[in-house]
């Protein structure tokens, strides 16, 4: 198994080695059939990561995504989403709404074969300003990872968030 840790934080990055941004970016640009995101938070921040999985779903690429609580995401993340839902037939996105639990886990799973867990938030914060730390692999582990999102879609916390298809 080959494993990459990434990390954010001014005293981390820089250091040699990898941001968790450009270790996401390049997961991301190598996909080419599916890419599973899960998410405590997103925000605008992280732009150029919200503009690779459009990329991805520009090259076909079928993506899903649970957010923690997708109606409490900010409004111009949740209009992102819901056009991506609108445009894109295989764009899929859950909202975790339970009233006790959250949905806490941070990952990218692309074509099951490779993905990156670890604590970063999907936002400016997470991808350059706080410290963070994450763990990119490839192997086996994988599909355990993949197995723990399926496992999620089927909660019944988990629902599907619904646009109009353009």
């Amino acid at each position: 198994m080959t494993i990459i840790t990434v990390v954010t934080g001014l005293g981390w990055m820089g250091t040699g080695i990898r941001s968790v941004q450009s270790g996401l970016r390049e997961m991301l640009q190598s996909a080419r059939q599916e890419v599973m995101l899960c998410a405590y938070s997103v925000s605008g921040g992280a732009n150029d990561i919200l503009v690779e999985f459009e990329n991805c779903l520009n090259r076909g690429i079928k993506f899903t995504a649970i957010i923690n609580r997708f109606e409490q995401q900010p409004i111009s993340i949740q209009r992102y989403f819901l056009n991506l839902i609108a445009t894109y037939s295989y764009c899929q996105i859950y909202s975790f709404s339970d009233p006790v639990e959250e949905l806490h886990a941070k990952f990218v799973i692309v074509d099951r074969r490779i993905a990156l867990v670890g604590s970063a938030n999907v936002s400016m914060r997470g991808m350059k300003k706080n410290y963070e730390l994450g763990m990119i692999f490839e192997g086996s582990e994988v599909s355990i990872v993949a197995c723990r999102f399926e496992d999620l879609l089927s909660l019944d916390s988990v629902s599907p968030v619904i646009a109009k298809r353009s």
